[in-house]
Formats: C-alpha cells, structure tokens, sequence
C-alpha cells in the first residue's frame, strides 16, 4: 500500500496533534436551518448519502450532498422526492432529474460514476416524465441520470419479493457493483451481486452460489486496489467474501451476519458490523470488527448495539451505537465519545472530505446535523511502519 505526498503531509499533522495533550477537544455544530426534511410517521426515510459533483472535479460548482429515500418537504419544499441533492454552499435543494413518478416507494441506494452520472435503484418501473427529467424511460428499480434525462440501464433488475438493490460501489476502473436480493439484471442471471460495465450487466461468476430463501446480500466495499468485498447473510460462506477476479472466496467460517462493511482508508482493509466475531469472549450484538489480512479481530473496545460505520477522508472511524456517537482512538484501539457532539437517535451519518459529520436523526425538529471535525482532538494515528509505504 502507498500513500501520496498530501497523505504523508496528513499523517505529520495527525503526529504533531498525538504530541499534544489535547485540552478543549469538541465539535463545532453548524446549524443549517435550510438543511432539513420533514418527518413520515415521525421517522425520516433516507437510505443513502453520497456526494455528487455535478460538473466535476475541475468545475467551479461545489460539491453537493445527494440523498436517497423518501424525502418530504427539503429546504421546506411541498413536495416529496427519491432522490434529491443539497447545495452546502448555496443552501439550496433540488431534485435530481425532476425526481421520480409519485407512488414508487423509495430509493434505497445511490452512486455517483467516474464521469458524474447518478445512479439510482428503488421501487420504480420507470423514470423521467418530471419537470426536468427528460422523456418517460421504462427502468426497472434502477435508473441513470446523465444530466439532461434519465436512462435505462439495460432491462433493469430482476428481483423477487419486491426486494431489489440494498448497496452499491463504484470501482476504480469505473464499474459498477450492486448487492442485494436480486436474482440478476438486465436478463443476465446472477444471485445477490451483479456488475455494470458502462454499456451492459455481467454476472461475477453468476452470483453467489447460496440458498436463497436464507441469504440476502446487503452491503458491498471496493478497496483502492478494485478488490470487491460483499457482506450479508451469506449462508455457508462466512457472511463476508471477497472477489478474486473469477470467483467469490469466504473470508473465515463463523463471522456472524453481516450489516455494513466499508474500507479503512489507511490499511485498505475491510470493517464490518456484525453480530458475532468467531474467538472473541463476551460478543455483543452488533459489534465492528476489522480484517486484518488473515481473520476477523475486534475493531476497539466493546462497542455493543452499533447500527452504522463511516470512515473519513483523514481516517477517522466513526460507529454510532444508540444515542452515543463514538469515535476510534487508533493508539489505544478504543472507541471514545465524540466531544461535543449531540446526543440523538442518529439513522444514518456520513463524513465529508473536509472532515465533517453528516448525521441523521430519527427525532427532533432539525433533522440533518451537520458538524465540524475534532481537529484538536488527537486520534488519528495510523500504522505508517516503512518507507515503502509512502510515495511522491
């Protein structure tokens, strides 16, 4: 693994901040009242967040927050939206493409490709037909956006049980990986995972080679490197397994159900939530464990009940358990109270490139939180043991 010069720059900062005693640590809440949607049965549906750069990364726009779900009345609309996107800058709202045909349920995922396009899967047969969204598109339960019009992609998803898309990732190559519970896409049979080139669906080794009716996949991670990672419940397969380039391979027999797994950006290793890490006495349900090349070991101290994990562009690990938001103090591997942040029932959270904290709440008046990162908080340390690990 290498790191470029402005990550050999980030580690010297975090070494100076490990030097300090710290004193005064804390988050800065920055209140956004346009930075809000309404509550439906007095839970907020928001599946995903990612980041969009419409014109991108050599553009004059700022990056914008993309949401995924049900979202009523953003920015005090009147309206309700799949998918919409937030100006940070501006602090203004707006659909992406005209949004989506009322009566489709929610979006449950999004992503954003190489070239800017969105894609979107949820409960709709099809897309466009909105102001703004170009010409109606037969699309089923998933759609691309390209900026003028939605696009189908291909003859869409074959699902079951009206369950389809849970996750998805781009890899470096620009590919896109969806998991989930179908059974395929765009006529190609492939069970739990298939895989969009750009022009057409390819089956990765035709899916998952496991009982349907006891599996489910519901989170997928690419490293740096473009290896694929998948977990869920993966009956007879570990619940984790990773991609070789021509078939799936179980990472460890007995790790518990998987719940979400993203990448350390430091080790280019998988973290996972799971409810049980195989050798560890006292599991706790839903606890984080991390791979470390060879198995599964615990990710900190006992973190019981966490529901999400999120990792920072500067390598922060942040894992919500209840109403306690933690982060990880990688001298000490231990999980330790984000000073200052405050204390809600978060859903879902995702850190910005600039550090800060995007973190949803199930209750309250404001619903989207935005706050800075602890800059004076001294916990980012990381494994940098060799030369080799550093490059211009």
């Amino acid at each position: 693994m290498r790191f470029s010069l402005a990550a050999i720059v980030a580690a010297a900062v975090c070494a100076n901040a490990l030097g300090q005693t710290g004193g005064g640590c804390s988050v800065t809440v920055k209140p956004d009242p346009n930075f809000n949607f309404t509550a439906i049965a007095n839970k907020p549906v928001l599946n995903d967040i990612v980041l969009w750069d419409k014109d991108g990364p050599f553009g004059p726009l700022p990056q914008r927050i993309l949401l995924a779900g049900v979202l009523t009345n953003p920015g005090n609309q009147t309206v309700n939206h799949m998918i919409v996107s937030y100006d940070p800058v501006a602090g203004t709202w707006e659909p992406v493409g005209g949004g989506f045909r009322p009566g489709y349920g929610a979006a449950t995922a999004a992503a954003v490709m190489p070239n800017g396009d969105v894609i979107v899967t949820g409960g709709f047969t099809q897309s466009g037909d909105t102001p703004g969204g170009g010409p109606l598109v037969n699309a089923n339960l998933i759609a691309r956006w390209d900026g003028t019009q939605w696009n189908a992609m291909g003859s869409g998803i074959q699902a079951t049980s009206g369950f389809g898309v849970f996750d998805m990732a781009v890899t470096p190559s620009g590919e896109l990986i969806i998991v989930g519970a179908q059974q395929g896409a765009g006529g190609v049979a492939s069970r739990f995972i298939t895989k969009w080139t750009g022009t057409q669906w390819v089956a990765m080794n035709n899916g998952l080679n496991i009982a349907v009716n006891e599996s489910l996949a519901r989170s997928v991670a690419v490293s740096a490197n473009g290896t694929v990672y998948v977990g869920g419940q993966l009956a007879g397969m570990g619940n984790i397994v990773l991609w070789t380039g021509t078939q799936w391979e179980s990472m460890g027999a007995g790790l518990g159900e998987c719940f979400n797994i993203v990448i350390d950006p430091f080790e280019q290793q998988p973290i996972a939530i799971t409810n049980f890490i195989p050798g560890v006495p006292n599991n706790q349900q839903s606890q984080l464990a991390k791979w470390n090349g060879s198995s599964w070991q615990p990710l900190g101290n006992s973190l019981s009940n966490a529901n999400a994990v999120t990792v920072g562009a500067d390598g922060r690990v942040y894992a919500k358990s209840g109403i306690d938001l933690r982060m990880l103090d990688r001298r000490t591997n231990t999980w330790v109270p984000v000073p200052g942040a405050p204390q809600l029932l978060y859903e879902r959270f995702f850190a910005m490139p600039d550090g800060d904290l995007i973190a949803v709440a199930v209750s309250g008046q404001q619903r989207l939180h935005r706050f800075g990162p602890p800059a004076d908080c001294p916990l980012v340390a990381t494994n940098f043991d060799t030369a080799s690990d550093f490059s211009a």
